[in-house]
């Protein structure tokens, strides 16, 4: 557990009256920051406003200047209530976190942990400013730091920024520099034009009403805060002239969904062409027995660092054709992460899927990591998904043309039944298949199973544990097992299982099903088991006809 600086902070060494309040904007309002490249509030790197405290960085640095996921910030200034009562204050973090208000430290969980709520009651006077420090770090993994309150018996909400105000560190202090750039040439990043300004204290209050004014290439930017709404877009935008919604800056804008069926809709598939940016979406109310996502796309969407956390039901849901998602996060859902629904031309590309299924639902229903069915053209790339209750990666039911790739799917498991933590789910699909580069580990059930589909390749793939997992239940001609070639993948400890409908030694001439050029490594006794019958690797060989020709020298994908 890292230790904090010896280093006094600032809550210790002078009282609220002594601080000077940032005298060039006297209305400014927030808390000031100040963020450490370590994890014990060493090696300042940045000062900055923050409006609100209510970030989820995930596995990315919070500032420039920040070269990994270890570091730790300070929060300082004043909090003014607007009632005289007891005040109870809730921190959400990950890693550790300390609070101290008026002087009385109401949180001290210093520790490192996952995503933990902490809280501490005082008792403050309306109208009156007491000091207030929150400390926070952050050594590996998903970073995530928020802080709330609420008075007497009220529900909890985040702290308006009118409530807060920031001071200096010390009076004098140089501003502090951030560190030089790496080498090599700079990046050109395009300037953000804003066509409208979200701002809670400005004259467009909500995202929803910016939504309301905006037609083809227009910009919103949406100033730090948390929007409690739901926005159902209205206008669309056009190929070469997208509508883009987008933070002012990465981590500092949610949508707290409390309440909603939805928060972010394409009015259910019928606007196009909508660009979303840097927002996390919290707490939607879509309940289990509904298909409603917390945010849905349309065609031609691009979601790009948009994080999902606590939806009640699902995620994420991708409609439409040509969408686009990038570095896109489902978490903590209480149905499903990520899923899709009669879409095509989807890129799905370095997303995380974790931690879903936290309601309990059959995960032979939608819940997990999240289905897709009736989709075309779906390429899933750099995809995480762990620690699901449920299938890691699921397509059921007449997908065509999917790629899955560079993937890493492990650590997810069942609800009551172990079989029901697949890694990755092949379900009544005619294919083309194609599974490479993948990782599968940890997972409670199959980690990749095939199941009543055609036409898939499984190549260059690590398993390790678990099983491969091919059934044929008789489930319509369309849908019986065929066309599977399983090239260059390395099998550690991990079986192979053929069941359901009729499996002989002529199975893998009859349904075509290849095995060539894989490794097996701690190899249990019956590394094939095929239509009831165990096998060693040899007489696998000698009965099934497996691993005697090398793989193709041009395989798919290649």
């Amino acid at each position: 557990m890292p230790q904090k600086s010896s280093i006094p902070t600032m809550s210790c060494v002078e009282r609220l009256e002594d601080r000077r309040l940032f005298s060039a904007a006297p209305a400014a309002m927030g808390l000031s920051a100040t963020y450490f490249a370590s994890s014990d509030l060493t090696q300042p790197i940045l000062n900055r406003l923050d409006r609100s405290v209510h970030f989820h960085f995930g596995k990315k640095p919070p500032v420039a200047g920040i070269t990994d996921d270890t570091f730790s910030i300070q929060w300082t200034g004043s909090i003014t209530p607007n009632r005289t009562g007891t005040y109870t204050f809730l921190t959400r973090a990950d890693d550790g976190v300390q609070l101290t208000v008026d002087g009385q430290t109401l949180v001290d969980d210093w520790s490192t942990h996952t995503a933990t709520v902490n809280r501490g009651q005082i008792t403050l006077q309306a109208g009156v400013p007491y000091s207030i420090e929150l400390d926070y770090h952050h050594e590996t993994g998903r970073s995530v730091i928020a802080l709330s309150w609420a008075v007497q018996r009220q529900s909890p909400g985040w702290i308006p920024a009118k409530n807060l105000s920031p001071v200096f560190s010390e009076p004098g202090d140089p501003p502090m520099p951030l560190p030089p750039p790496p080498p090599g040439p700079p990046a050109i990043v395009a300037p953000i034009t804003p066509t409208y300004t979200v701002d809670s204290n400005g004259p467009i209050k909500t995202i929803s009403a910016a939504a309301q004014m905006v037609h083809p290439g227009d910009v919103v930017l949406i100033l730090p805060g948390v929007y409690h709404e739901s926005v159902k877009m209205v206008a669309s935008g056009t190929a070469d002239k997208p509508i883009t919604f987008e933070a002012a800056a990465p981590g500092t804008v949610t949508i707290d969904g409390s309440g909603f069926l939805t928060v972010i809709n394409s009015n259910w598939g019928n606007t196009k062409y909508i660009i979303l940016k840097n927002i996390t979406v919290d707490h939607c109310a879509n309940p289990l027995s509904t298909e409603v996502a917390a945010v849905g796309s349309g065609t031609g969407w691009i979601l790009q660092n948009i994080t999902v956390d606590g939806a009640d039901g699902t995620g994420i849901d991708v409609w439409g054709d040509n969408v686009k998602l990038y570095n896109c996060t489902a978490e903590n859902c209480g149905r499903a992460g990520l899923s899709g629904t009669g879409a095509s031309d989807v890129l799905v590309k370095d997303c995380i899927t974790t931690g879903n299924n936290t309601k309990g639902n059959d995960p032979s229903d939608n819940a997990g990591a999240g289905k897709w069915n009736k989709c075309d053209s779906i390429t899933i790339d750099g995809l995480q998904s762990y620690n699901n209750t449920g299938t890691g990666l699921w397509f059921d039911y007449n997908n065509t043309n999917i790629t899955i790739e560079n993937c890493k799917i492990y650590n997810n498991h069942g609800l009551t039944h172990d079989y029901e933590g697949v890694g990755l789910s092949i379900e009544l699909d005619t294919g083309p298949v194609l599974i490479q580069n993948n990782q599968f580990y940890g997972n409670t059930g199959a980690d990749i199973g095939i199941r009543s589909s055609r036409n898939v390749t499984i190549q260059n793939n690590s398993l390790k544990g678990s099983y491969l997992d091919i059934q044929d239940w008789p489930r319509g001609d369309d849908y019986t097992d065929q066309d599977f070639n399983i090239y260059s993948n390395t099998f550690d400890g991990t079986k192979i299982f053929a069941s359901g409908g009729t499996w002989n030694f002529l199975s893998t001439v009859t349904k075509r099903i290849n095995f060539a050029g894989n490794t097996y490594s701690n190899s249990p006794a019956a590394l094939f088991t095929w239509g009831g019958e165990d096998m060693t690797l040899d007489q696998a060989k000698a009965k099934l006809g497996v691993e005697t020709t090398p793989p193709p020298a041009t395989q798919p994908g290649n």
